[in-house]
């Protein structure tokens, strides 16, 4: 048997990538990323410049610190010094952001939500002073974004090995979405739906701070936009391609490709609102709910996830209090089906035993999530629960690593 790894999710992705482009190319990397709002759109940088890659570095909890940006770049050149932190996601990028005017659970960890975090990390990084014990965010940026404590590092080794030498105080800081989609994505968001921009705010801009103000006119991404650029995944393949470790990665890639339904927001989804009660549905629909929730009982027992009941749905609640897991009654179409199970698009989902089933999209809540019919009778309860468990293991798993 030969021994493999593989690298798995977006931080695997990341992992190898930079890995494989650590022969000295990592500024031909930043050299394609494209800044739509500058002029030029690419980064000038000479040949001689020097990179530093740091990946994950804990910059503190999403609740109290600024989070773990999936890549930081440090160039050096001259007399400058630029700072490029990098977000990735394996999906298109509307699945990967959340409306930042709602503020949904977890919106931390949606693409829109860790730049935002970069953002404010940033303006700590610019303003920290030398030797200080700690790293945090000036005071008038915590009331803008309406939070009573600054976010903050206090971790000393971070301070000491990466804070000091290599991000604090840069000539300039850039943020970068790396996605799976096609085009540069920020003209597209900006024109068609800007509350899944990062939700900018500046120091002492304090009519941000009551959440009503979460808003479009609020936000500063205007004034600071020409620091955002985005590099697809297609244009970083043929740079890596056949890479010793990109080749272990890939996989990952190529299935959240399998059977990608279009963006949410183009009206292709057909929207699902559970108004009908579950008592209302045939005796078929109503069993099938009972032998499923039993089984999950059983499969979340002693973990830290929750099965909730609602009155036209249930879920598989994680600890962050996402929504890993839809149950959902059949929607009109598919009347062979007695429940759907909703995997969230932006996750691997279903395993790809099953995956060739998946015929429908629907948003539920303004999220989309990939439906897999279940007929009544077509699982014994040992496959039902397989099914289940292999499911939760990879919505979890993805939900987990952001």
């Amino acid at each position: 048997m030969s021994n493999t790894i593989r690298f798995y999710g977006e931080r695997g992705l990341v992992n190898a990538l930079f890995l494989d482009l650590s022969d000295g190319r990592h500024l031909d990397l930043v050299r394609k990323i494209t800044f739509p709002f500058r002029d030029p759109q690419h980064l000038e940088i000479p040949d001689g410049a020097e990179t530093q890659v740091f990946i994950e570095v804990g910059f503190g909890d999403n609740s109290y610190g600024f989070g773990w940006p999936d890549a930081i770049i440090c160039v050096t050149f001259a007399d400058k010094k630029l700072v490029i932190f990098i977000e990735a996601k394996a999906g298109l990028y509307v699945h990967a952001a959340k409306d930042f005017t709602s503020r949904q659970d977890g919106f931390n960890s949606s693409i829109n939500g860790q730049l935002t975090l970069r953002y404010r990390l940033a303006q700590a990084l610019r303003t920290h002073k030398k030797d200080s014990a700690r790293l945090r965010e000036p005071e008038g940026l915590t009331l803008a974004y309406g939070e009573n404590t600054p976010r903050r590092l206090a971790k000393p080794e971070n301070l000491r090995l990466i804070v000091e030498p290599f991000v604090a105080r840069a000539s300039e800081y850039l943020f970068v979405a790396m996605t799976d989609d096609s085009l540069n994505v920020w003209p597209m968001v900006q024109e068609k739906n800007p509350r899944l921009l990062p939700f900018i705010c500046d120091p002492g801009y304090s009519d941000c701070a009551e959440p009503a103000n979460w808003s479009e006119m609020r936000n500063s991404w205007n004034k600071h936009r020409e620091a955002f650029g985005w590099i697809g995944f297609q244009d970083i393949e043929p740079m890596v391609k056949g890479g010793e470790y990109f080749l272990h990665a890939v996989h990952f890639l190529e299935a959240k490709r399998k059977g990608r339904a279009p963006n949410p927001d183009s009206g292709v989804f057909r929207a699902f609102h559970p108004k009908r009660k579950w008592e209302t549905f045939a005796i078929p629909t109503l069993t099938l709910r009972e032998r499923i929730k039993s089984l999950l009982d059983v499969i979340l027992h002693e973990t830290n996830l929750r099965y909730d009941r609602g009155d036209g749905s249930d879920s598989v609640i994680g600890p962050d209090q996402r929504r890993l897991l839809k149950i959902l009654p059949t929607v009109g179409g598919n009347e062979e089906a007695a429940i759907f199970l909703g995997a969230k698009v932006e996750t691997s989902g279903f395993p790809e035993a099953v995956r060739n089933r998946i015929k429908e999209i629907v948003t539920v809540r303004k999220r989309a999530f990939e439906i897999l019919p279940v007929r009544h009778g077509e699982y014994q309860d040992s496959e039902l629960k397989e099914l289940l468990v292999d499911t939760i293991s990879r919505v979890q798993e993805e939900s987990e690593t952001r």
